[in-house]
């Protein structure tokens, strides 16, 4: 009896079958090596300033040769290149030009600038129109002033919101109070919690004195919305929604309030560390000591 036999694999075919999965293991292999070796670098037009040491410009070289742009800040910008996969040109403004023709030149859309580098400072007017980056750079400069006294008060409770903002919680309080009034008492929807409605007959006092009373019970049973400990059962619909609405905003006032506050603590009891530093670039022993 005949037997069938296998063909035999040629070696060819072999590595023709292994080969998808070799660039399986390969292909991510070589991407988080060099992940630019298969996509396209992105390329940036850079302006900057001539401002030794951090950027040096050298007229007398033509523009091709490698020294021609110098400082701090170019080498530290082709440290980023290298690193970071991305290509750039640079171009200068003029030598006596503000640095403002820098932030001038990034905003307009119209210009062929992505970005700037330079010895620029992060002023308000400046961090409104363009985006800055981390300072990597700090000059260390300060202002000095006299330490002002910090005097306990027992009023500092007040200081997270401004006297505006305390007005109109005070003011939105006062309006949410007379509306409870009229939802619950005013239209006699709930006697449990407000008592019986007052007759049309009744003498006038009488009916200041419910009012009142009416008023007192509304700000009493909002002033436990405000504090989230709510203990009214409210009947109205109009009540109900306006119970409801309140719960939401004294909740994000006082998440609010609570946040500026801690804020404010951290920040006057904070102090940073300063250590003496010699001519050598060396924190001094005393400071390490104390």
């Amino acid at each position: 009896m005949a037997s069938l036999s296998r063909p035999a694999i040629r070696p060819a075919r072999l590595l023709f079958l292994l080969l998808p999965f070799l660039l399986l293991f390969l292909t991510p292999a070589a991407l988080a090596e060099d992940p630019a070796a298969f996509t396209n670098q992105p390329f940036y037009n850079i302006l900057v300033k001539d401002a030794p040491p951090f950027v040096s410009i050298n007229t007398d070289l033509p523009r091709e040769d490698a020294n021609y742009f110098r400082g701090w800040s170019i080498d530290f910008l082709r440290t980023l290149s290298t690193n970071l996969k991305f290509n750039f040109a640079l171009d200068h403004i003029p030598l006596d030009g503000p640095p403002d023709d820098l932030v001038a030149a990034v905003r307009d859309p119209n210009s062929p600038y992505n970005l700037t580098i330079a010895a620029l400072t992060i002023s308000q007017h400046r961090y409104d129109d363009i985006e800055f980056s981390t300072p990597y750079y700090d000059l260390g400069l300060r202002v000095l002033h006299a330490p002002a006294p910090q005097r306990p008060s027992m009023w500092q409770f007040f200081i997270p919101f401004t006297v505006e903002v305390w007005a109109a919680n005070i003011v939105a309080f006062v309006v949410l109070v007379l509306c409870l009034w009229l939802f619950e008492a005013r239209s006699g929807a709930n006697t449990r919690e407000f008592g019986p409605v007052v007759p049309r007959d009744a003498a006038p006092e009488q009916a200041v004195v419910q009012s009142i009373r009416k008023l007192a019970v509304a700000t009493y049973h909002m002033f436990g919305v405000v504090v989230n400990s709510v203990d009214l059962r409210v009947v109205s619909p109009e009540g109900r929604l306006l119970v409801v609405a309140s719960l939401g905003f004294f909740f994000v006032m006082a998440a609010t309030y609570t946040a500026e506050l801690a804020s404010f603590l951290t920040l006057v009891n904070y102090r940073e560390r300063i250590y003496d530093v010699d001519g050598t670039g060396n924190v001094n022993e005393e400071d390490l000591t104390e």
